[in-house]
């Protein structure tokens, strides 16, 4: 029937432009059509950029002369903001998102139509709205030490036409300093995470507070972010007498495992030491191991209870009971395998939409695919939905996804998703929840 009326609706429009014997009335034909409103944009791939100007268009039928009313729905559905109030059913409106309206770096939602009494309504698919650049690291609370490296992060929630960007240091009053790098590569789309520049910051630069700016080459898109610049914790040496050989620069240790550190050092073996785990700024975080034999090994598990994050990056010191003789070891990281971002328990699916399924990385594996089960309530599984995906081989990877869409013949209730490695080394699950369409 959708079909019929589509032909229909195309004969009418036709016979509107031929000749000058077309009316403007409306025919009888196309009075019988049944009243429809059908958004043409956004559509499913839509990026929308949080401060542009959007026009967003539909087509209707048997209502030109009706005023409309727009609205932002959410993901869920249910009603984010008033677009507009009323508007004439012109067949486009344009809308431009304040960034004031929006303070997230990226959301999902749709665009409904509808008559003023509410009466007739048309939706769109889903699409994303979020900001071109959205500055992760470093931030306010952070302190970045002279000579250490650390990464630059950044986040993109739309689409752009830039294809570079700039990274330029600010000095407190906002003037550049220096421009870190220009002509770093910007991803075509949105919704990607893990864009990072890693930058050592110069043993040079004065202690205080600076700004870091990254800006699109158009100069269209912008974001920045104030952070301190102090001397180094460890002005002397990190190693004197014992040399860490594992963990090293290159370590991605995963939580849960078991790993093993190693050193080497002058002490005599009947040496009693001790192992301890500091943080990226080298204070103190836990002790691993204390009196232990100078081996030149220490078996270390991991256990996950004691690192509850997804990602961070540490050096291991060891270290005689006096802390004469010490050794510390490059900045290296621990993560988890697998990290499940989306779905979570409060989020909901609607039938026959399509959703991310997103997972992030936080150490290496030698797994190389994992496979997605959807399970029922009491964690049963009921579907693979997918299997053979790759896995990255290091850790510190945002962006993982793989696009699904809700089975209509499913029941509503409570599911979970499931990723798990395909050597079953690592597993994550999340709960959520599947509703009919709204």
């Amino acid at each position: 029937m959708a079909l019929q009326s589509d032909n229909a609706y195309a004969q009418i429009q036709r016979s509107k432009t031929q000749g000058p014997a077309a009316k403007p009335t409306t025919s009888p034909k196309e009075q019988s059509l049944p009243p429809k409103i059908e958004i043409t944009k956004p559509d499913a791939t839509s990026e929308w950029c949080i401060g542009s100007t959007q026009t967003i268009t539909w087509r209707s039928t048997s209502i030109s002369n009706t005023n409309l009313k727009i609205e932002l729905l959410g993901s869920d559905r249910k009603p984010f903001k008033q677009i507009a109030a009323t508007v004439p059913n012109s067949g486009s409106y344009s809308w431009t998102l304040t960034p004031s309206q929006f303070v997230f770096g990226q959301g999902f939602f749709h665009v409904k139509i509808s008559t003023l009494d509410g009466t007739l309504a048309g939706e769109s698919p889903r699409f994303s709205l979020g900001k071109e650049l959205t500055l992760e690291a470093p931030k306010s609370q952070h302190t970045w030490r002279k000579g250490s490296t650390y990464d630059i992060r950044w986040f993109q929630g739309c689409a752009t036409t830039a294809t570079q960007l700039k990274i330029e240091l600010l000095n407190s009053s906002k003037q550049s300093v220096v421009t870190i790098a220009g002509g770093v590569p910007i991803r075509s789309g949105g919704n990607h995470y893990g864009n990072i520049h890693k930058w050592t910051v110069p043993p040079d630069t004065p202690s205080g507070k600076y700004w870091m700016r990254v800006t699109a080459a158009d100069n269209q898109f912008m974001s920045e972010s104030s952070f301190t610049i102090e001397d180094p914790l460890v002005t002397g040496p990190i190693s004197q007498g014992i040399t860490i050989i594992k963990p090293d620069a290159a370590s991605e240790w995963c939580l849960g495992s078991t790993q093993t550190i190693t050193w080497q050092g002058t002490s005599p073996p009947s040496t009693n030491l001790k192992i301890e785990l500091l943080g990226s700024d080298r204070k103190l975080f836990k002790q691993i191991a204390n009196n232990i034999p100078n081996s030149g090994s220490y078996s270390w598990t991991l256990s996950p209870s004691q690192f509850v994050f997804g990602q961070g990056f540490f050096h291991v010191r060891v270290s005689t009971q006096d802390g004469s003789s010490f050794g510390e070891s490059l900045w290296f990281s621990l993560g988890k395998e697998l990290t499940l971002e989306a779905p979570k328990s409060q989020h909901t699916g609607r039938k026959g939409s399509a959703y991310d399924i997103r997972w992030f990385q936080g150490c290496a594996t030698t797994a190389p695919h994992l496979k997605i089960e959807l399970l029922n309530s009491s964690k049963q599984p009921i579907a693979t939905i997918a299997s053979g995906i790759s896995i990255r081989s290091g850790g510190n990877h945002y962006g993982n996804l793989y696009k699904w869409t809700v089975p209509t013949e499913i029941s509503s209730g409570t599911y979970w998703i499931r990723i798990t490695t395909n050597d079953n080394q690592f597993i994550s699950e999340s709960s959520f929840t599947v509703a009919d369409r709204s």
